[in-house]
């Protein structure tokens, strides 16, 4: 049995259109896109990849269409910020070892 995709939403083991468009208009949100478009490249990557056009992507059709079509993958990951994101990151564990040291030392003077 597959473990569910990370981005599905209700049902296990397939992805729904809305779902994708919603993961979509987070990912655009984030960085700074108008999320408006997400709906038009939801709509785009999922017909391209629901092959038995039940409505919902299963985790096979999914990962085939990923694997077959380079194109899809630069089209998922458009609009998508890697540096960005890398750098954000950095930047947050940065302030939770800062926050961490902060209530270190607060608790070694609460305890003298």
């Amino acid at each position: 049995t597959r473990k569910p995709a990370s981005n599905d939403l209700d049902a296990p083991g397939t992805i729904e259109r809305k779902e994708m468009e919603e993961v979509l208009e987070a990912l655009y949100k984030i960085e700074g896109i108008n999320a408006e478009s997400a709906e038009d490249k939801a709509n785009k990557i999922f017909y391209k990849l629901d092959r038995n056009q039940d409505g919902e992507l299963d985790v096979d059709e999914f990962c085939r269409g990923c694997l077959e079509d380079s194109n899809l993958v630069k089209l998922l990951n458009s609009g998508i910020d890697h540096e960005k994101m890398e750098d954000d990151l950095a930047r947050q564990e940065a302030e939770k070892e800062m926050l961490q040291k902060r209530y270190q030392s607060q608790c070694e003077e609460f305890d003298m």
